[in-house]
């Protein structure tokens, strides 16, 4: 491990933002909740502010080609503090990969932060889905051979042995059925 900076700030989940939201780009981005900002770091530590979003908690890139998880209809999964995690479809962020979105921990809204005319511009992208934002992350797919790099899916790890267990599972319910009825 390595310090980077220390910000003399309470943060939270930063991403590395990619080099084409200049001016800013290339750097880490990373929210600040008690400041409701999200904040960038450059390599000689210097601090500067991107946007006052309220209660911002996450920084998200959205990526260029959105995947969905399996059939799961999800590509972008968020933590609902304290039990839920909701999903949201690739096409919802289709054309809009490299900008970035930003959650925020009480204000029940997803904001999005694009580079519009060389300013940063954060707006609302989804209001009154997520109560209470946390962590967050879009699914990635490592090529080759295509992989989804998720490893936990709806809060229990995936196992590719798991079609067997379902079908199982299956098998059972219907022996259960059968002994019940």
């Amino acid at each position: 491990m390595t310090l980077i900076v220390s910000l003399n700030k309470e943060i939270e989940n930063p991403a590395v933002v990619p080099t084409t939201l200049r001016p800013n780009g290339g750097e880490i981005w990373v929210a600040a909740e008690g400041d409701s900002a999200v904040y960038s770091v450059d390599a000689k530590d210097n601090l500067t502010t991107i946007a006052s979003i309220d209660c911002a908690e996450n920084v998200t890139v959205i990526p260029t080609a959105p995947t969905n998880l399996g059939s799961s209809g999800g590509s972008y999964f968020a933590a609902d503090f304290p039990t839920r995690i909701v999903e949201f479809p690739g096409s919802d962020f289709f054309g809009l990969g490299g900008n970035v979105l930003v959650g925020s921990e009480f204000s029940s809204r997803l904001s999005i932060i694009t580079l519009t005319n060389g300013k940063y511009q954060a707006k609302p992208f989804q209001d009154n889905v997520i109560q209470q934002a946390e962590g967050a992350a879009f699914v990635q797919i490592l090529n080759p051979p295509f992989i989804y790099a998720a490893k936990f899916v709806c809060g229990r790890r995936y196992q590719p042995e798991d079609r067997h267990h379902e079908e199982g599972r299956r098998a059972r319910q219907l022996r259960h059925r059968d002994q019940c009825s």
